[in-house]
């Protein structure tokens, strides 16, 4: 029906790609419903999907805790960053490729979930991960 409505009215571009992205955000947002639900998985599971479509969902949903968590995302937690890069992982010892990628992706929940507040917070993690090898 929405790619329907979208011909018809000759809708496109980042419009259209959020409209198309509502019905199926729309069936993925019930697990923010949960009470116990980490910000780490409320980033995850709205990461790839555009703000726009975020937004209508946030307007149209009932149930405030569903709307609690997508408009946290798109007011916060969407621009988490971490205090670490990739250069200063690569000085810790951690080599260039898909580890460095996973561990800077950990680091980001750490931050969500606020087990890492500060770069020392961060560093001690990372070190803690490496000794786990």
């Amino acid at each position: 029906e929405v790619d329907g409505v979208i011909e018809r009215l000759s809708i496109s571009g980042e419009l259209g790609r959020s409209m198309r992205q509502v019905p199926r955000l729309r069936e993925d947002i019930a697990l923010l419903a949960e009470p116990s639900v980490r910000p780490s998985a409320v980033y995850h599971l709205l990461e790839n999907y555009n703000p726009a479509a975020i937004a209508a969902c946030a307007l149209g949903d009932d149930a405030p805790a569903i709307r609690f968590q997508l408009e946290r995302y798109l007011n916060e937690l969407r621009y988490v960053k971490t205090h670490l890069d990739g250069d200063d992982l690569k000085r810790m010892g951690v080599a260039a490729g898909p580890r460095l990628g996973k561990i800077l992706n950990r680091l980001r929940e750490a931050r969500l979930d606020g087990q890492a507040t500060s770069r020392r917070d961060e560093e001690a993690l990372v070190r803690q991960w490496l000794q786990q090898r």
